[in-house]
């Protein structure tokens, strides 16, 4: 019986070791099995003409990922052991079916444009046919109207008496103005004399004070709310130097730096070749460009040309860039990291800070 219980506790034993077995050789693999990148591209001299190529490889090719750019369209294909996927056809495919699109969108563009002439021939024509309707209606009707009036003659008509009384009101409008203003100021010199006038008078005056009062008022209120918030800023300035400047969150600012430097050099490129020359039609944007490459340069390499065209817009030459990244070295970070006393006592300094 004991030993039957032995042999069932081994068999136990083998099936748990192997388990962790396995967990642990997938945590190498995943830890320190490289993923490669390989990327390429290339151009003509014009941004149209730009195509590129970009290849991503884990544990010998058990993971692969293909990129395509070319004639301003992105393709992509993914293999995971027997797994398949991609973003369907290849790129000639992909141009046909375009023109096959492009060909049925003319003809149904052909056909809208042939239904709306024939829409539009036949409103002229409907349009056409009203307005003779209309036109011989009209000349029926005025027809008697002109017979009568090459009978009789008429002195003048009503239009010539109007325009006479418009003629003349020009002038009567001109005495009458004169008239109101006199009137006006002879008022307002009465109003002036009385004790009514003195009293309007010093009302004004006393409603202009007020109300420079009230502006000087308000100026004060904003001055002094302003200074307020000069005081309350000043304050916060101080807690933030104060808070930068402690030993412990230094220390951590400097270790987390040279972490992050020495993780960077981790993912330098292995080969870098580059020869090429762009330029922009804002040649801000060129300079803008050369300067971030400039930050870069040291992770370039020797092998690389670049030559800024600040007069022209052009984009031409090739970029190849070959690598590898382990997620063992992102692991090391993490890992360094969290076991710093300084850093763990600045996150949770940072996590309460207040201002």
């Amino acid at each position: 019986m004991l030993h039957i219980l032995l042999l069932i506790l081994k068999f136990i034993g083998i099936i748990i070791a192997a388990i962790l077995g396995i967990l642990v050789l997938l945590i190498c693999m995943i830890l320190f099995a490289p993923v490669r990148y390989d990327v390429r591209a290339r151009c003509g001299g014009t941004f149209d003409s730009l195509k590129g190529k970009a290849v991503v490889t884990w544990f010998f090719h058990l993971l692969r990922a293909d990129i395509y750019y070319k004639q301003g369209r992105l393709r992509w294909r993914v293999r995971f052991a027997f797994y398949r996927g991609s973003s369907g056809g290849s790129l000639e495919e992909g141009n046909s079916g375009e023109k096959i699109k492009n060909a049925d969108t003319k003809r149904e563009e052909g056909d809208q444009d042939e239904k709306e002439q024939k829409s539009g021939d036949e409103e002229l024509e409907k349009n056409a046919e009203e307005l003779s309707e209309a036109a011989s209606a009209e000349a029926v009707e005025e027809g008697p109207e002109e017979i009568k009036g090459t009978g009789g003659s008429e002195s003048r008509p009503k239009e010539d008496q109007s325009m006479e009384g418009i003629e003349s009101s020009p002038e009567e409008s001109e005495e009458v103005e004169e008239i109101d203003e006199e009137a006006c100021e002879e008022a307002y010199q009465a109003d002036e004399g009385s004790e009514e006038g003195k009293e309007r008078t010093g009302k004004e005056r006393t409603g202009i004070l007020q109300k420079v009062k009230d502006i000087w008022e308000k100026i004060k209120c904003t001055f002094e709310s302003f200074c307020d918030k000069i005081k309350l800023l000043a304050q916060k300035k101080d807690k933030l130097a104060g808070f930068v400047h402690d030993e412990v969150h230094r220390k951590a600012f400097f270790r987390t730096k040279k972490e992050l430097f020495r993780f960077l050099g981790k993912l330098k490129p292995e080969r870098v070749e580059a020869k090429l020359r762009y330029g922009f039609e804002n040649p801000y944007h060129t300079g803008k460009v050369l300067a971030g490459l400039a930050v870069m340069y040291p992770f370039l390499g020797d092998h690389t040309e670049i030559v800024p065209d600040f007069e022209n817009k052009v984009l031409e030459g090739s970029l190849s860039v070959k690598g590898r990244i382990r997620l063992s070295h992102l692991a090391y970070l993490a890992w360094k990291l969290f076991w710093d006393r300084n850093i763990r006592q600045s996150y949770k300094d940072i996590r309460n800070f207040e201002l």
